[in-house]
């Protein structure tokens, strides 16, 4: 049986390309604070899955000062409609340790950073400690001061902080 022999030069030439083509399928790896956009969904990666793919993206969008209501609806008109909403405390917390990779990510993008002395921001996370949807009128919600990592409750009417939303990435693709 008369076998072909490829030289070690080919072979290592075509193990290295196999390498780089399954490397580039597995796709793109991210980090928290990595800008991220995929059709219409673009923001800051500020959660990881399992995996190391985003699963939870910040909007680059903030609002003027608003009361929870108009917060809670406010970030359910972002496109896609009906997949951002606001972040929960949890979700908060999670971004105040990470941010100085998503203020870097968010002014390069040109975007306000999320952490200001005097700046409060919205949940969704209500009085009884499970997340509000923009079709309930909340009574009772918590609002989040990343630099105080200070967690308040307010009545609906009350304050008037700033809302910022995010998007869960699995569904908006």
């Amino acid at each position: 049986m008369n076998a072909y022999r490829m030289n070690p030069y080919t072979t290592k030439i075509l193990l290295t390309c196999s390498l780089v083509l399954l490397m580039a399928s597995c796709g793109r790896r991210y980090d928290v604070g990595d800008y991220y956009r995929s059709g219409t969904v673009s923001g800051v990666v500020v959660q990881l899955d399992d995996e190391g793919m985003p699963s939870l993206v910040l909007s680059l969008a903030d609002t003027a000062h608003l009361n929870a209501e108009a917060a809670l609806r406010w970030a359910e008109t972002l496109q896609p409609a009906g997949q951002w909403r606001l972040p929960t405390i949890e979700e908060w917390k999670q971004m105040a340790r990470n941010k100085a990779k998503i203020n870097a990510t968010l002014g390069k993008q040109r975007s306000a950073a999320i952490v200001a002395a005097d700046t409060w921001y919205w949940s969704c996370t209500g009085a009884d400690g499970q997340r509000i949807a923009s079709s309930a009128v909340p009574t009772r919600v918590y609002a989040y001061g990343p630099l105080q990592a200070q967690v308040y409750f307010y009545d609906n009417a009350s304050p008037r902080y700033v809302a910022r939303a995010v998007c869960p990435v699995n569904s908006a693709e």
